[in-house]
């Protein structure tokens, strides 16, 4: 009888544990700026833009003003980005510093003061249905819940 070498068997995996990993590259990915540039995002996904002011003359200043004021907003180019972004800044670890020095927490209490006022006095069913810039164009409930 013919005797078939086998192969040693593979080497055991290493003994790192793969969530701490994870956690390691995230906080080196937060402290080199990554919170600064997610902070960022976040005010960019939700400020709306508004139309560019008219420039044709009109003889009745104060309507022309009126007017621009009750303009139309769009979501931003990046609103569709919001909600996973707030999924993520939820997930991601927690310090303090890093938090600070990108003021990533500022922009998140403005964020919630405007979702706030725009939801006063609507119960949480209109809130699923109610549509709006502000909430990067999707439901301003969904929002609220990031």
């Amino acid at each position: 009888p013919e005797v078939i070498a086998t192969p040693p068997p593979p080497p055991p995996p290493p003994t790192v544990n793969l969530a701490k990993s994870k956690h390691t590259v995230m906080k080196t990915f937060l402290a080199v700026g990554g919170m600064k540039l997610l902070a960022r995002w976040l005010v960019e996904a939700y400020t709306v833009v508004q139309p560019p002011p008219s420039n044709q003359p009109n003889k009745r200043k104060s309507f022309t003003l009126k007017t621009e004021a009750a303009a139309v907003v769009s979501p931003s180019s990046t609103g569709a980005l919001l909600l996973p972004l707030l999924t993520l800044l939820k997930s991601i670890p927690f310090d303090k510093d890093i938090i600070v020095a990108s003021s990533i927490h500022k922009h998140i209490k403005r964020y919630k003061k405007a979702l706030d006022k725009l939801s006063k006095g609507m119960d949480a069913q209109s809130l699923n249905e109610v549509v709006h810039p502000i909430a990067g164009g999707g439901s301003v409930g969904k929002a609220m819940r990031g």
